[in-house]
This record gives structure tokens, sequence and C-alpha cells, in this order.
């Protein structure tokens, strides 16, 4: 029994040290032996170290994973690239790559036996003369990259460290163009359930074979926000975009850019912050700050950070935002007449605007309850007013007369 026992134990640990070497021969092409060139086990390895069913081997090798004779993915070993794209020493270990294995490859054995795949996922195309490496980096690891029709992209990460020492992780996405001419952009595009096999010039229309564009980015930093950017050499009735920050709508449709919070000025379109092109009659740019409080301009005075808040240079209300405040007694004005004050002192602003115009300084330094001089008739003009001294020129409304021309201090 002890023989028996030592037989079979020898015989077991034999055969999983011959599962467990490379192969020395790739056997009859038409045998179904393991020695077979399409053999396939299913049932997996079993490992002296208890981890059974192991996909893959034991020693430094790649798996590569055929369909129909061609390779279709590899799975690397402890793989380093001795150059790409100029950088040396590539770590490529536990990468993936899949796609086609075709002509269109780096190197004449195939992309995936002797040069990529590039990131953790790489997937390859089969557009082009080429699989191009250019615009690849060593920090392209940790993410997916693209190539095809020689282009390549990449999502993922980038982790860099500064001259100081401090290291930083980045959520990326990269793209880019093999000739450095940035030619090639990012865009994002939104597409419906299809029926319109050709390119629509109406442009909302997601369901045509582009879709309806939604974001450009290009490779000189520009971005266009509208379905009307492309590539106008594939078709006309697209632009490019023509500045940083490009916003723009097709046809003769109004367009908008709204800056509200959730709280302070609530997020409808009436509320907040909302400059942009109205169409109707005719365009026209509008400024619209659509709260029932000033519209207030600032520049810095001082070149020190933080200190913008002194330096107010111009505040736009209306009288119905001033109702209740202290000094503006006796006022008559429709709620909707129009306040301006231009402030002599940015740190000193003139937060009740008095009259049409209102320019120097507020008023109220000659104590409670008094107006420096203002009076309710001072609407249509210019008030000026420092210390305790104010001129006023402009129009006062005389009972049965109209308007007189009057100038004042």
């Amino acid at each position: 029994m002890k023989k028996l026992k030592i037989l079979i134990s020898f015989l077991l640990i034999g055969n999983f040290l011959y599962a467990q070497q490379p192969p020395t021969s790739l056997g009859n092409p038409n045998s179904n032996g393991s020695n077979g060139t399409r053999f396939w086990s299913r049932a997996g390895n079993t490992n002296a170290n208890g981890l059974n069913n192991v996909f893959g081997t034991l020693w430094d090798s790649p798996i590569w994973t055929f369909t129909n004779s061609k390779n279709r993915m590899v799975i690397n070993g402890d793989k380093f690239l001795p150059s790409l794209n100029f950088f040396s020493n590539i770590s490529t270990e536990g990468f993936v790559g899949i796609g086609p294995n075709s002509t269109n490859v780096v190197q004449p054995n195939g992309l995936w036996n002797d040069w990529g795949p590039f990131s953790l996922l790489h997937l390859n195309g089969n557009k082009g003369p080429f699989t191009t490496q250019r615009g690849y980096r060593p920090w392209m690891q940790t993410g997916i990259t693209f190539t095809d029709n020689i282009y390549l992209s990449y999502m993922g990460l980038r982790t860099s460290t500064s001259l100081t020492g401090k290291e930083t992780t980045e959520t990326v996405i990269v793209w880019s163009d093999n000739n450095n001419q940035s030619s090639d952009d990012l865009a994002f595009r939104f597409v419906g359930g299809g029926g319109d096999p050709t390119h629509s010039s109406q442009l909302q229309d997601a369901g045509d074979i582009d879709g309806r564009h939604i974001a450009r980015f290009t490779g000189r930093g520009f971005m266009g926000l509208g379905p009307t950017f492309g590539d106008p050499s594939l078709f006309s009735d697209y632009v490019r975009p023509a500045s940083q920050m490009h916003i723009s709508q097709d046809h003769n449709r109004e367009t908008w850019v709204q800056i509200t919070n959730e709280v302070g000025t609530e997020q409808t379109a009436n509320d907040g912050l909302r400059f942009g092109i109205d169409v109707g009659p005719a365009p026209s740019g509008f400024i619209r700050w659509q709260e029932n409080t000033p519209f207030i301009v600032q520049t810095d005075w001082d070149n020190i950070p933080g200190g913008i808040t002194d330096g107010e240079r111009m505040r736009i209300t209306n009288v119905g935002a001033l109702l209740g405040v202290t000094n503006y007694n006796g006022i008559t004005s429709p709620i909707n007449t129009t306040r301006v004050a231009i402030n002599h002192q940015g740190n000193n602003p003139i937060v009740r605007p008095m009259s049409l115009l209102h320019i120097g300084d507020d008023i109220g330094s000659g104590g409670p309850g008094t107006n420096d001089g203002w009076r309710d008739w001072m609407d249509i003009g210019t008030f000026t007013f420092t210390g305790e001294d104010h001129t006023y020129v402009g129009l006062k409304f005389e009972q049965g007369n109209g308007f007189d021309a009057v100038v004042g201090w």
C-alpha cells in the first residue's frame, strides 16, 4: 500500500511539473492532445501553493489569445521595452493589449508581440498605415491607451514629482497629433437613436451620422461650446473655435452664459448673472444682473491679493433696491428709476446713489438725517458730493412749466 501511494504521488508531481514547464514542441497541428496547437484546457492548472484554476503560466511568458489563427489579445509578463517614443526601459509588466493583429503595427511581428501594449489597457484599431507611438509619455501607465489612424490618446492617471520632491496625481484626458500640428481635437458629442446616415446641416439633429456636437478642445487650448463646432474642411457649416472660450449656437438662436448659486440667487433662467446674445427683434448683446441688488464693478488698486473689495469703481442699481435705507428721505421717483454711482475712493463706495449719476462720495457725513444738499427733485442729472459740499447739474420738474435746466450747489 505504501508503494502504491508513493507511486501515485510521484505521478501527480511529475504531471504538475510537466504542465507548468514551457512547451518544447507544438506537436501535431491536427492533434487534440495537450501538445496540439488547437488544444485549450478549460480545467485550469493546480498550483502547489494552493492556488486552483490558474489561467496562464507559472513562468515569465505573456499570454496570447487567438481567434481564427490571429492574435487578438495579449497579457504581458515581466517586460521592459528598450525604447518607446524616445523613452527607454519602459516597464509594461501586466499590461493588456486588445485589437486586430494586422499590418497596422509598429513592428513587423505584431504590436502585441514585440512592442506593446503601451498602458495597463491598450486598445488598438485597424486604420492607417501604422500604429503611432508619438505622444506617448512614461507616466501613461494606470489608464487606457487608444491608438488608431496614426493617432494616440490616453485616459487615466498621471503621477509626477515636483522640483521640491512633492508627488501629485492627476486624472487626465490626453490626445495627440503625430506631427505636432495640433490639428486633431478632443470632442464631446451626443447621439440619438439614429436614422440619418448622413451629416445634417440642421446641427441640432442628434440622430444624424455625427450626432450633436457639445464641446470641443483644440491643441492650441481653444474651447468651442455649442453645436456649430467641428472641422470645416469636412462640412462647411462647421466652424473652428476662434478664442480660448468660444460659445456659439446654431442658426439664429439666443446664446447665454449664466452664473447662479443655490440660495442667494436661486437657479432658474431668470436668476443670477446672465450675459450673451438675444436675437429679437435683432441680435443684441446683453449683461443682465437678474437680482434686485446692485451690479458692482471693482478693480484692484495696490496689487496686493485680497484687496479687491477696497476697489469698487461703479455701482449700477435702481431706486427700488434702495428704499428704506438711511438718508433716502422724501424720495418720489418710481422704483424703476436708474441709479449709477462712480466712486471717488474704492474703499468708500457710494452705496446710496442719489441721482441718475452720482459722483464722488456717499452722502450722510453731515450727520444723521441730513441729505447734504440733495433734494428729491435731483433725479435726471449728475450729483457730485464730497465732505459736506455738493453740485447738481441736470433737470428739475416745475409744475405747469415742464423741466428746467438747473445748476445747484
